[in-house]
């Protein structure tokens, strides 16, 4: 059962673990992963307003069943901007992280060049691997011709 909205700081921009859900006896569970995905727990700081892992998640096609649910982030602050599918259920993920440990493959910069760092990655179609990801210092796009 949810039990609070998710907040959103900036238009586009939510933030975890805002979103909770009521666990049995009262306790409390933050954003439900499921068995099996890529990040099931929650990996940063737990200050709600200061620190937030991305996250993917994937629906049945008429949205009544979750197939996968993950985390993405490292021990402080992500920021998932935006993301993408393609043809075979691959997910496209990027945004800014702010932690030294944001997880990566084959990367182009591994680890967080300073605050704020911008990152990309492609999450397979089942949502338990990253194909690759990689944090940039800075993201210069040239349009092709």
């Amino acid at each position: 059962m949810l039990t609070s909205a998710m907040k959103t700081f900036r238009p586009g921009l939510s933030r975890l673990p805002i979103l909770c859900a009521s666990a049995a006896g009262g306790g409390v569970t933050y954003f439900p992963t499921t068995a099996g995905a890529y990040q099931t727990t929650f990996g940063g700081i737990g200050d709600v307003y200061f620190s937030g892992d991305a996250f993917v998640a994937k629906l049945n096609a008429t949205g009544s069943a979750l197939l996968y649910s993950t985390y993405l982030g490292g021990s402080s602050d992500e920021q998932g901007e935006s993301i993408a599918v393609d043809a075979t259920g691959n997910a496209y993920i990027s945004g800014e992280t702010f932690s030294t440990n944001f997880p990566t493959v084959n990367p182009i910069q591994a680890t967080n060049a300073g605050s704020g760092d911008s990152f990309v990655a492609k999450l397979n179609a089942a949502g338990n691997a990253l194909v690759y990801s990689s944090t940039s210092a800075e993201v210069i796009l040239t349009p092709s011709p």
